[in-house]
């Protein structure tokens, strides 16, 4: 079987710390090209509901296995909503932990998978979350066997089940 193929889509906001937003992308992008999975998509921060737009159909949907949005910082849902409405890719949203300083989270990135999970919950679309820093090993391992379950998931869909036969007569829990 082929390597998973996960689409990683960093998104931001530029009123929050992007320098740091973009050393944290970089680092989440480096660890999972580490992992045995092909990684597509966009190296840089979206920041705007056109440019999430452009990325999302510019991959070749069919071929993802799974979509990693990677809220670099807080962002409201549009673009994470415009994401997985245009490639239909089982979903994980991955916020970054970060110091409580006392003053203003220069990423609040958790606030925005927050948003985004409610409104992909609205849409009735499932996902799965990841609370970690981008290094992480348990959280990479997640996404791995997630990716994994995708890869299965869009090779069993071109599949065809055929049936020789029929049931035997008074056991129709074979049918």
């Amino acid at each position: 079987m082929d390597r998973p193929r996960i689409a990683y889509l960093p998104i931001a906001r530029t009123t929050f710390d992007v320098e740091l937003a973009e050393g944290a992308s970089r680092t989440a992008r480096k660890h999972l090209s580490q992992l045995p999975v092909s990684v597509v998509g966009q190296a840089d921060l979206i920041t705007d509901l056109e440019s999430a737009r452009r990325v999302a159909e510019s991959l070749e949907t069919g071929k993802i296995d799974l979509l990693l949005i990677f809220q670099a910082t807080f962002a409201d849902s549009t673009m994470t909503s415009t994401l997985v409405e245009i490639t239909g890719a089982p979903v994980v949203l991955w916020a970054i932990p970060e110091e409580h300083t006392g003053g203003r989270l220069r990423l609040n990135s958790f606030c925005g998978i927050n948003l985004a999970a409610h409104a992909l919950t609205r849409r009735g679309c499932r996902y799965e979350t990841v609370f970690a820093p981008p290094d992480d090993p348990h959280a990479l391992e997640k996404i791995y066997k997630l990716a994994l379950a995708g890869r299965a998931h869009n090779v069993l869909r071109s599949k065809r089940l055929g049936r020789v036969g029929e049931h035997p007569q008074g056991f129709e829990t074979c049918q």
